[in-house]
Parts: C-alpha cells; structure tokens; sequence
C-alpha cells in the first residue's frame, strides 16, 4: 500500500528535526561521560563489573531515545517522555532531596522538550490533509 504524502507546513519539520537534534545533542553528552567514567574505573584496576551494566544499560537507553523517534515518530515520543519522567524520578531518589527541582528539571528537560516537540510534529502530521496531486 503506497504511502500518502501529505503537505506539512515548515514548522512542522522544523518542531520534528529540532526535537529530535536536541535529545541526540543530550544522548551523546551523557554516553560520553558514562563511557569516559567507566573506562577510567576499569583501567584503575577495579575488579566490580558493576559499571560495565551502567555503560550498557545507560548506552542502551540513551541510544533507544535517540534512535526510536527517528523510525517511529510517534512511539519515540512517548519512549522520550517517559524517559524524562523516569529520570526525574531516579535524579530525586538518588539526590534524597538534596537537589533543587530546577537542577532536576534541567538533567530531564532535554528527553522532554524531544518528546513534546516530536509528539506535536506526529499528531499535526497526523491530522494534516493528504497533498493534492
């Protein structure tokens, strides 16, 4: 079944593409220390492998919040939102409190702000009138 091409207004590629370059800016900051702090532990002599399951685990989620909204628009932005709000979550237990909600808002706002503005890009696509031949 072919694909129906829609007309979109330019905002709209503008809301999708910069939503999704700025959660690929914050994915690739956070592996970066990830990968940098692990690597350091191990050539420390460390004999935990506890960090080699952050790395992965971290690479993992990071890369799915960057890669999903680029497959499937929709879907990535829920992925991006629930990844805001359970990094929220897990920044206020591991802090006790101790960070202020403006720090805490700052670490998430970026898989936010890519959800929302992926999110709004799929639902305008969505009800946008198919393109007049």
């Amino acid at each position: 079944m072919p694909r129906v091409k829609k007309k979109l207004p330019w905002w709209v590629s503008f809301m999708r593409y910069f939503g999704r370059g700025v959660v690929i800016v914050w994915a690739a900051f956070w592996l970066f220390f990830i990968w940098a702090s692990v690597l350091t532990e191990l050539s420390a002599g460390s004999e935990s492998l506890g960090g080699v399951w952050v790395l992965v685990g971290g690479t993992l989620i990071l890369l799915a919040g960057a890669i999903i909204p680029w497959i499937w628009e929709g879907v990535g932005a829920f992925v991006l939102l629930g990844e805001a709000a359970a990094f929220f979550v897990f920044f206020m237990i591991i802090s006790q409190g101790r960070m202020g909600a403006v720090v805490l808002l700052v670490f998430c706002l970026p898989p936010l702000v890519g959800g929302g503005l992926s999110l709004a890009s799929w639902l305008v696509a969505r009800k946008a009138p198919p393109k007049q031949a």
